[in-house]
């Protein structure tokens, strides 16, 4: 097991090098000038003088007037002593913006994963106790509609209707205007409001919270729940669960204690999955409800062609990428002893 997270950790590094690589030279396609991009309406308040010492400045950084190559090692040196540029929107260091926007994310990235596996697992092995009956046809309808509808769709029109006209879900951001944010010491509301304990502004950050996670969250746990029904059918059919049925076990016992611990398995892999789902679909998400996470970054960085920050974006999700697959990995070594066994032998 060590020498297996070992190899995995050793392999890290390659997969990084090769999303700057693929990030870069496909920047490098968008028609447009590095320098307008990253000086933006800045460079028309300048003299002509001071324009061309701050190109000259710019070129001499990052080599934007050299040739392709050569722009990309400029880059990667940087990139290895932690410079990631600066954005041209913020003005500040990317590594900066991006250590203020990952902690929202990472809040709402777990809470819509909670979300889904409170709500898949149980809906998948209800299904499956009832399969082929009334319940079960309506569980195949409703989750083949709810994962085929856009998240970003289903994001627009619940909030119009759950905020706009109902008024059940928050406004946007963390918090109401009038909370006072408790001190700053993970970047995460929930966690900081928690340790400094000022229950009023966790239940106020759990209120912006809930919307977002839900609609990440179901849309996840209906593929969790299609999958947890797939694998829970396959196991009440098995010689191990019939032997359990007959030596009088209640029933309940062999669903949730024989069938679905196997059932469950699947799972793990899928939770891979689904992190690169919710990153992809919380960039939309972010933006509708103002969450002040790394998708609303990301949106933010692409409309602007802001460089910089998009490559830094794409850095933080590929490394957040290796993290999940590696603990994946992990866990399905600790839940399949076969798995385990074979890395043994």
């Amino acid at each position: 097991m060590r020498w297996f997270v070992l190899r995995r950790l050793a392999l890290a590094p390659f997969v990084l090098l090769g999303m700057t690589c693929i990030t870069f030279f496909v920047s490098q396609l968008i028609p447009v000038d590095p320098v307008a991009a990253y000086l933006g309406g800045r460079g028309a308040a300048q003299s002509d003088a001071a324009e061309q010492a701050i190109i000259d400045a710019l070129n001499a950084r990052w080599g934007w007037d050299k040739p392709i190559p050569e722009r990309y090692w400029i880059y990667l040196t940087n990139l290895l002593q932690g410079d990631m540029g600066e954005s041209s929107h913020s003005a500040r260091a990317v590594s900066t913006d991006l250590a203020n926007v990952v902690p929202p994310t990472i809040e709402l990235v777990v809470a819509a994963l909670l979300v889904a596996f409170v709500f898949g697992i149980p809906l998948g092995v209800f299904a499956a106790a009832r399969r082929g009956g009334l319940w079960d046809t309506a569980f195949k309808v409703v989750s083949t509609l709810a994962i085929s509808v856009p998240v970003f769709w289903l994001a627009i029109v619940g909030f119009t209707v759950f905020y706009g006209r109902l008024g059940w879900a928050a406004g946007p951001g963390q918090l109401d205007i009038f909370t006072r944010p408790p001190p700053e010491v993970t970047g995460m509301v929930t966690v900081d409001s928690i340790l400094a304990r000022q229950w009023d502004v966790l239940l106020d950050t759990l209120h912006h919270l809930a919307y977002p996670a839900l609609v990440l969250g179901l849309v996840i746990g209906f593929y969790f729940a299609r999958v947890v029904r797939s694998e829970m059918v396959d196991a009440l059919e098995s010689d191990y669960v019939r032997t359990a049925r007959g030596k009088g076990l209640r029933r309940r016992l062999v669903l949730y204690r024989h069938a679905l611990r196997n059932a469950v398995i699947p799972v793990i892999t899928l939770s891979g999955l689904a992190f690169g789902s919710l990153l992809t679909g919380i960039i939309v998400v972010e933006h509708v409800v103002g969450w002040p996470g790394l998708g609303q970054y990301a949106f933010s960085a692409a409309t602007r062609l802001d460089l910089n920050a998009i490559a830094g974006v794409v850095l933080v999700i590929s490394l957040a990428y290796v993290l999940a697959n590696l603990a994946v990995d992990m866990l399905y070594t600790v839940a399949d002893p076969r798995v385990r066994d074979g890395l043994k032998s």
